[in-house]
């Protein structure tokens, strides 16, 4: 049976062999870490032994790497890379390998534009073709088999639209298309699928350390520094929720990370930086891979509040954010 002192000799144990090991070898070779862990304390499921050494992981991480302050670190004899605030509304260029991109904040105009959204849901290609400055195409579940229709709205309107229908209702997305200079905000997705963390200090470990890489690559590859303040998170997680595609009860830990303040000048931009084999080696590191699937050629990203038509549990928006800081 397990107990407090397998307990104490687990984290101890844990502790011992990062220190001695390293804490990027140990978190590249984590399946056999777990292995080991398993059998010497079989009392215990892999699960749990996979979350207690995670979460020691992510404590000497911090202690090591001061990240505790949000700053980037700096190295010794190299120059101070520039920090981008995000106050400033001028465009930041920045070379990508061949690419020139720029990342700039995306404006709502101040003056309300004279068309008022008529509520019409119809085809992408035509939404493509009507699209304007302050536009936002979305996209609705219409089937459980993920079937859409497309509309146009302003970004202004989109929280009080969505706001005004029923939750059973609200299967609303974001929509991207590679055909339009649409400025996009840099956003992953994590799904840990049949797996369900009641463990609140987990999840935010997973989120934490998912946010402290996403930080080196943009430091490293963009050269932006970005702060905690930075992170937009949204939540949508479950337990035993009965999916009407399927017909089964499924469990899933998920989440969405965006950048807040910045925007990439196209959607093919960020497409680029995913592709990229930065990225690649970036999602090699965590403890739980990144999906790179929702990047197509016109995709459907979900809106915060909103449901999928088939799970009706909606992603949420968690810590102090606002609707228009996820657009």
């Amino acid at each position: 049976m397990a107990t407090q002192k397998n307990f104490n000799e687990i984290i101890s144990l844990i502790e011992k062999n990062i220190l001695e090991f390293g804490v990027e070898f140990v978190n590249e070779n984590l399946s056999d870490f777990v292995d080991i862990l398993h059998n010497l304390f079989s009392d215990f499921d892999k699960v749990d032994l996979k979350i207690k050494l995670s979460l020691v992981l992510l404590k000497l991480n911090k202690k090591n790497n001061s990240i505790v302050t949000g700053e980037p670190k700096t190295i010794e004899n190299e120059p101070k890379k520039r920090k981008i605030e995000e106050e400033n509304t001028e465009p930041k260029t920045i070379q990508i390998e061949e690419n020139i991109v720029t990342v700039e904040p995306k404006t709502i105009e101040n003056e309300p534009k004279k068309r008022k959204t008529q509520v019409t849901w119809g085809k992408k290609n035509d939404c493509l073709k009507d699209f304007q400055p302050g536009d936002i195409i979305i996209s609705k579940d219409v089937d459980y088999k993920n079937a859409k229709t497309f509309m146009l709205i302003k970004m202004d309107e989109l929280e009080d639209f969505i706001m005004s229908h029923e939750l059973s209702k609200r299967a609303f997305y974001e929509c991207f298309s590679v055909g339009k200079n649409m400025p996009c905000k840099f956003y992953i997705d994590c799904d840990i699928k049949g797996e369900y963390f009641p463990n609140v200090e987990f999840y935010n470990a997973i989120v934490y350390n998912t946010i402290e890489n996403i930080k080196d690559l943009f430091d490293t590859y963009l050269n932006i520094s970005l702060k905690d303040s930075n992170f937009l998170t949204e939540c949508g997680n479950y337990k035993d929720v009965m999916n009407m595609k399927t017909h089964e009860k499924e469990s899933k830990t998920s989440f969405h990370i965006k950048i807040v303040g910045y925007h990439f000048s196209s959607y093919k931009m960020l497409q680029d930086l995913i592709k990229s084999q930065k990225f690649k080696d970036m999602n090699e590191k965590l403890v739980y891979k990144l999906d790179t699937s929702p990047y197509n050629d016109f995709q459907n990203f979900r809106l915060p509040q909103c449901i999928k038509l088939n799970i009706g549990v909606p992603m949420e928006i968690i810590f102090e954010h606002t609707f228009l800081d996820v657009l």
